[in-house]
């Protein structure tokens, strides 16, 4: 899945114009039939999800191909869009509530939402450090992560259970959480997509509140419900925030460096060249650097990284259409600097950059570990001047 609110909302929307169309082609909709082919294909893209975790991070199986995962988690925000569809169809045929009504829908939102909040808290577990140096220079403390950590977890299994309470209590509790990961994102500057997640989590819980409040006002009560939780997140952040975010932004000399627009040019190992487009600049009250990576033509790879130096030391995250990874420096040596990590923990990858001058920079992307760093490619870049 790309990880980008615009491609989320176009595959929700996606579903929700395929349901439209399809709910009035047919003379009738049998709810009961439908109910149970929608739970029984979200069924098996979160055991799709669960598998591909397991045998890939647990087991360490590498023939299952990258695609999978993403693909799984696409066709996913799809099928919640179809739940909009139907609303939609609900507003101008009856049949289409039968669907709505039907106890297996319901549960399958419980069940893709559950599902999904587990495997988020898998994934921070798994990404401890870079998570607490994310919450560390947000202004929280790292038990405020271990916290929230505890509530997605608990609240994605409440999710499952059958006592309807118990349901509607974890989905405004997981809510405010969303909500709470929304504001943190815009208050720090970051950008939007950071937020994507959250906001795909919030699009899942806003049909399941309703399908679990009964009433004939339960789209009301919702909404009333929702603009509770996110004062109440926002609230809440601004007490917990402490003001020492912004003392544990990195000194000035350290990052500054890389602030602007930098044009390079170098070559592939194997000789062929290439050409990008580097800029830098100063987010979340200049605690982070952001940092943006576009090939020019022919190459077509672009990248958003993330840096920091405070309390947590110098941690980093690399995002592309791979997915994030995480990564650690121990800061300037000389005129060098060195980021190493990669994905799930691994320290395989590593990214040397080198001061040549005020204007001009070495950057070096390295795979294969410790034992035996191999170059891919060498760019040299020049501040403000095309490669």
């Amino acid at each position: 899945m790309l990880y980008r609110v615009d491609y989320t909302l176009a595959l929700l929307l996606a579903g929700a114009i395929v349901t439209v169309v399809a709910g009035r082609w047919r003379a009738a909709i049998d709810g009961a039939r439908v109910a149970r082919g929608y739970l029984v294909a979200t069924a098996a893209i979160v055991a799709v999800r669960v598998v591909v975790l397991v045998a890939r991070d647990a087991l360490g199986v590498t023939w299952i191909p990258d695609l999978v995962g993403p693909l799984a988690g696409d066709l996913g925000v799809v099928l919640v869009g179809a739940i909009y569809g139907l609303a939609v169809l609900d507003r101008g045929r009856g049949d289409a509530a039968a669907v709505l009504r039907a106890p297996e829908l319901r549960f399958a939102l419980c069940l893709s939402a559950g599902i999904g909040f587990v495997l988020t808290v898998i994934g921070s577990a798994r990404s401890i450090e870079f998570m607490r140096g994310f919450f560390t220079e947000s202004g929280y403390s790292h038990g405020f992560l271990y916290f929230i950590m505890a509530i997605e977890l608990l609240g994605g299994i409440a999710l499952v259970l059958p006592w309807r309470w118990l349901v509607l209590a974890a989905v405004a509790g997981l809510a405010i959480d969303m909500f709470g990961a929304v504001y943190t994102h815009l208050h720090n500057g970051d950008p939007l997509d950071d937020s994507t997640g959250a906001i795909g989590q919030l699009l899942r819980l806003a049909p399941l509140a309703v399908l679990t409040v009964k009433g004939r006002r339960a789209r009301v009560a919702v909404g009333l419900a929702a603009v509770g939780c996110a004062a109440l997140a926002v609230a809440g952040s601004a007490l917990i925030r402490r003001d020492a975010a912004v003392a544990a932004a990195a000194p000035a000399d350290e990052l500054t460096y890389f602030v602007g627009d930098w044009g390079c040019a170098g070559a592939f190992a194997s000789g062929v060249a290439i050409a990008a487009d580097l800029h830098a600049e100063r987010v979340a009250g200049g605690s982070w650097l952001l940092v943006r990576h576009d090939d020019r033509p022919p190459h077509g790879y672009h990248a958003l990284a993330e840096w920091s130096h405070g309390r947590a030391g110098w941690i980093a995250s690399w995002q592309d259409a791979g997915g994030a990874r995480a990564f650690h420096a121990t800061g300037w040596q000389a005129d060098q600097l060195v980021w190493e990590g990669g994905s799930n923990g691994a320290r395989d990858q590593r990214f040397l950059y080198r001061r040549i001058d005020d204007a001009t920079l070495e950057i070096g992307y390295e795979t294969g570990g410790p034992a035996a760093w191999r170059r891919i490619d060498t760019l040299t870049c020049r501040r403000g001047r095309p490669g």
